[in-house]
């Protein structure tokens, strides 16, 4: 039995395999956290890679493996989570996000960042990456502060992570 984690309330949302490693992504004392593991000598998953991206202030939603490409979704309140390239710029309030990281995790120039969202609050329920393109879906530009029985909109959208690029909502 392997754990990971801090002193401090730590979650893991998502999980994804590509080959022989394991991925897995959460919120960790406050912090998002992407984690890699790969069969020692035994074949057991051990620990070979872990990215801090900064405080969640929200939460991750999704991870995917394509094209050589970690794929993480959520959202955040954060307007400056630790990803080399902002694509698309935070607009200020609970925003769903996109990072697209090289597969060994470390930091670096291709590493990719979109933020999604409009003067309210917006945020990820699910992805799937098919195609080399992200399709997230949740609720969009809700009001700050609204009660959970206001009305919402929900969305789909579908997005190139590299670019930023919003193709389809």
């Amino acid at each position: 039995v392997s754990q990971f984690g801090t002193a401090g309330d730590d979650s893991i949302k998502a999980m994804t395999v590509e080959g022989s490693s394991i991925y897995t992504a959460g919120v960790e004392n406050g912090r998002v956290v992407v984690r890699r593991f790969t069969p020692d000598a035994d074949g057991a998953p051990t620990l070979s890679a872990t990215r801090d991206l900064g405080a969640a202030s929200g939460d991750v939603t999704g991870i995917a493996v394509s094209g050589g490409r970690v794929v993480l979704t959520g959202t955040t309140r954060n307007q400056a989570l630790d990803v080399a390239t902002v694509t698309n710029a935070h607009s200020g309030s609970s925003d769903a996000y996109v990072a697209s990281l090289g597969a060994d995790l470390s930091p670096a120039a291709g590493d990719r960042l979109t933020y999604i969202g409009g003067a309210g609050d917006s945020s990820v329920a699910d992805m799937k990456v098919h195609g080399g393109k992200v399709w997230i879906t949740g609720l969009a530009d809700r009001a700050v502060g609204a009660a959970k029985d206001d009305p919402r909109e929900g969305y789909l959208t579908r997005l190139d992570p590299l670019t930023g690029a919003v193709e389809w909502t």
